[in-house]
């Protein structure tokens, strides 16, 4: 198992996107960093884009999935967005991994098939979004 060492300072920064509250359940308890993309990827990072504030309890229920956007109830626009265009720069790769190592990779625990849905709804919000620019 890797553990990664988030700095406090970014911690704060993260826990300031959604005011010191979990992004899905609004709790305040307990509040932890999650990777958007997941870090069993092997391609995601710990970078403010990537990183999203849970309780505890949302991000065990997470586990190794992605998670779904309707469920991120308390976290701005402009941090989802923040969020979906890290996840484009990966895309393209990361389908193919997930396609081809995800369930190897985290031992069972994911559908491929249900994260590649949400996959493809992630790129859908960003064609919205792109849209919404121009």
């Amino acid at each position: 198992m890797v553990i990664f060492m988030i700095s406090m300072r970014r911690r704060m920064n993260v826990y300031k996107k959604t005011d010191f509250k979990c992004s899905i359940c609004g709790s305040s308890h307990n509040l932890t960093c999650a990777h958007f993309v997941p870090t069993w990827t092997r391609i995601s990072d710990d970078s403010y884009e990537n990183l999203i504030p849970l309780c505890g309890s949302c991000n065990k229920k997470i586990n190794f999935n992605f998670i779904e956007l309707g469920s991120l109830k308390y976290l701005s626009t402009t941090f989802l967005e923040m969020s979906l265009l890290y996840y484009s720069g990966l895309a393209k790769y990361l389908k193919k991994y997930i396609a081809l190592y995800g369930e190897y990779r985290t031992q069972g625990k994911i559908d491929v098939n249900s994260t590649l849905a949400i996959l493809s709804s992630y790129d859908e919000a960003l064609n919205t979004i792109i849209k919404d620019w121009r």
